[in-house]
């Protein structure tokens, strides 16, 4: 049973929605037959060594004032707003199409199958877990970590049900209709044509792609997003060149997408894309400023520049994102020169979380 706690830290480590999954786990073991198993000792047992694992990232989120709980809260209010719940229950059986009858296999076997009487739990919490993501409206996904136990009990279940001369007929028969399935699907699920081709494909048929923003694309999210990472790294490479004077010069992006793509497809080693987004807060060392190469995401707000023209004498636009296919078209490239007495400590005010997310 402590294995389990170990499980769920490393889990709970590496993303927070696990949550998720032990919040419909509980009331499923309540209404299974289960319940006993939480007078055990072994149980609490977990539960401690879990908490003796998660504590010092508990302790990070108190000491920045649970900056998961804003980030969550900035999720809701920009993508989530946007999600459909129709459009997440469709998600799930597209993303197992092929094997869709394993998963089915899977929920009646875990419910009904009698060998697997001691596991309905799991058809429970799977049933409880897809319904608070349908309720925070959550991202299709975030409930891809449900299926591999379902997809297990589905093997086991098929074979096992399965009479034993059929099963000769049967068994190339299920792996042939993944592949028929697969085949008429990759246009759709893998960027294997150019963005123009995709683009004449959405006009011809009239099917577009709702993002994140809830408006609608010629082009899947996904694979708008990969575009132009090179040609964001190149024109920062351009604009760094450009400027004589390094000393004091730092690459400021808007997010962690736009600092990691930078700094992968860089050639000039001499700088790093930094970003107070996400974990590249991190990443920021306090020195002074006098030059920032600002890369900031595109919008027609007369706004959008107000806190650089405050914070800087010069502001100048290098260039731009011009491919129209990615989702970062347009994305500005800035020199922000001369910068006033309240630079660093905005800077670091910004880095400790003492101002809110819409500043430099």
């Amino acid at each position: 049973m402590w294995l389990l706690g170990v499980a769920f830290a490393i889990g709970f480590l590496n993303k927070y929605n696990i949550v998720f999954l032990l919040l419909g786990t509980l009331p499923a073991l309540l209404i299974s037959g289960h319940h006993r198993m939480l007078l055990k000792k072994d149980v609490y047992i977990a539960i401690l060594i879990a908490f003796i694992l998660v504590a010092p990232n508990l302790y990070w989120q108190y000491q920045h004032q649970f900056p998961v709980l804003q980030h969550m809260e900035e999720l809701k209010r920009t993508q989530l707003v946007h999600v459909e719940r129709s459009g997440f229950l469709k998600e799930q059986v597209l993303y197992f199409v092929g094997s869709i009858y394993v998963l089915i296999g899977g929920l009646l076997a875990a419910l009904f199958y009698k060998p697997f009487r001691p596991y309905r739990f799991v058809f429970f919490s799977y049933v409880f877990t897809i319904a608070l993501f349908l309720y925070f409206r959550a991202k299709g996904y975030y409930a891809i970590g449900l299926y591999p136990v379902l997809l297990a009990f589905g093997a086991v279940y098929l074979e096992q049900a399965t009479r034993q001369h059929w099963r000769v007929y049967l068994r190339p028969l299920l792996l042939i209709v993944p592949v028929l399935i697969f085949i008429p699907m990759v246009k759709l699920a893998f960027p294997i044509y150019t963005p123009a081709e995709y683009e004449q494909s959405a006009l011809a048929t009239g099917r577009t792609h709702r993002w994140e923003d809830g408006k609608e694309h010629m082009l899947e999210q996904d694979y708008a997003d990969m575009l132009s990472w090179s040609e964001l790294a190149r024109k920062v490479d351009s604009v760094y060149a450009s400027i004589p004077d390094k000393k004091g010069l730092i690459v400021l992006c808007d997010n962690y997408g736009q600092a990691g793509a930078i700094n992968f497809y860089k050639k000039n080693k001499a700088y790093r894309a930094m970003s107070f987004n996400a974990d590249y807060i991190n990443w920021y060392v306090s020195r002074p400023v006098a030059t920032i190469i600002r890369i900031k995401g595109y919008s027609e707000d007369p706004s959008r520049l107000e806190n650089e023209h405050r914070l800087f004498k010069q502001v100048l636009l290098a260039s731009q994102i011009e491919n129209r296919y990615a989702r970062e078209y347009q994305t500005e490239i800035y020199i922000l020169k001369q910068p006033t007495n309240d630079i660093q400590r905005f800077l670091e005010q910004e880095r400790a979380g003492l101002l809110k997310p819409d500043g430099l």
